[in-house]
Order: structure tokens, then C-alpha cells, then sequence
């Protein structure tokens, strides 16, 4: 879940600051206030993930399309931390 978090609040929160009817002042601080979860978001995932292991970690599949063979797996490796 970590893992999906990290690509999808950067994504979600660029949507929103783009489509909000708000001020500029009131855009930059939810735009910082995005970033800052963000962060917290990273630094959980650094403190769960386990640095001795090489293999994939923080790992999630949702199977979206069956018959397609349509699927989403994310994870993290060591080198991408």
C-alpha cells in the first residue's frame, strides 16, 4: 500500500491543485501540504523497508482485468530507495 501511495498522491495532488477554484496562496499551501504527506509517506517506507534483503519489498498486485491479463504490481528494491 506504501508503494501505491507514493505514485498515486503526487498524481491525485497535481489533479487537484489544477482543478481547484482556489487563490494562488491557497494552492501553493496545499500544493506544500501534498508534498509534506509525501514525505511522511517516504520516511514510513524507509523505516519498514529492510535493507539486508535484496529481493522486492513493500510490494502490492491487484489483478484489474483478468481476461486481459491486466494487472498492477509495484514494489521496491534496495537501489530504488
Amino acid at each position: 500500500m506504501l508503494t501505491t501511495t507514493l505514485i498515486v498522491l503526487p498524481v491525485a495532488g497535481a489533479l487537484l491543485v489544477a482543478i481547484a477554484p482556489l487563490t494562488s496562496y491557497w494552492l501553493g499551501s496545499l500544493a506544500a501540504l501534498i508534498s509534506l504527506v509525501e514525505v511522511a509517506v517516504w520516511v514510513t517506507a524507509v523505516g519498514k523497508f529492510d535493507f539486508g534483503s535484496s529481493s522486492l519489498q513493500l510490494d502490492q498486485r491487484a489483478s484489474w482485468f483478468s481476461d486481459l491479463q491486466v494487472s498492477w504490481h509495484v514494489g521496491q528494491y534496495r537501489f530504488s530507495l
